[in-house]
């Protein structure tokens, strides 16, 4: 039983790598319209509370929050950085 423990943690440890792997270009992405957004309340557009919630989870969920940010930020008129 200890055996098949061990088993599982190692593979759920390994697939997680892969995992994370996989979403790190989203993830930076999701970040990259953070700091746009960021910078175009910055330059006086107004600010809006759902890509407040959206910029908290970029880590976690980027593919919830890139969508919010993208809408955002064309409702604002601003140009979108290039995606990955």
């Amino acid at each position: 039983m200890r055996m098949l423990c061990a088993a599982t943690i190692v593979t759920m440890v390994a697939l997680s790598g892969g995992i994370h792997a996989q979403t790190t270009p989203y993830v930076e992405y999701c970040k990259s319209l953070q700091a746009t957004y960021r910078q175009a309340v910055v330059d006086g557009k107004p600010a809006n509370p759902a890509a407040g919630e959206a910029g908290a989870n970029c880590p976690t969920n980027p593919n919830g929050s890139i969508p919010v940010f993208e809408k955002v930020l064309g409702e604002m008129k601003v140009e979108l950085p290039k995606r990955p």
